[in-house]
């Protein structure tokens, strides 16, 4: 489905109050890793409109940690390829000049 493919530039906010960050890590929260790749992932799957799983990850950079609160909202860049029942993808989550994650894959329709 090529109508899918192209550069999508989006601005989220955080729960700060969400439950993982009592846990990671109590008095002292940032958003953990995965959590970074879920939020990619779920944004791909709303802009495909498909159910998505992670196929490769070629190469993931986390380059600083993203302390919830710091913010009032963080920038997501996602530029998708897709191919036959793949999406290849390279993402960045960050604010101004702080890049908090580079990613590189591909997810697979399930």
């Amino acid at each position: 489905d090529n109508s899918k493919r192209g550069k999508y530039n989006l601005e989220i906010s955080l729960n700060e109050d969400h439950e993982i960050f009592k846990g990671h890590f109590p008095g002292s929260p940032v958003v953990p890793g995965v959590c970074q790749v879920q939020i990619i992932r779920e944004i791909c799957e709303d802009i495909t409109g498909k159910k998505l799983f992670i196929h490769k990850v070629s190469n993931i950079k986390y380059m600083a940690m993203i302390v919830p609160g710091q913010f009032d909202t963080l920038n997501i860049s996602i530029e998708l390829t897709p191919k036959d029942e793949e999406y290849s993808l390279t993402a960045s989550i960050f604010k101004n000049e702080i890049v908090f994650l580079k990613y590189k894959g591909s997810f697979l329709v399930q």
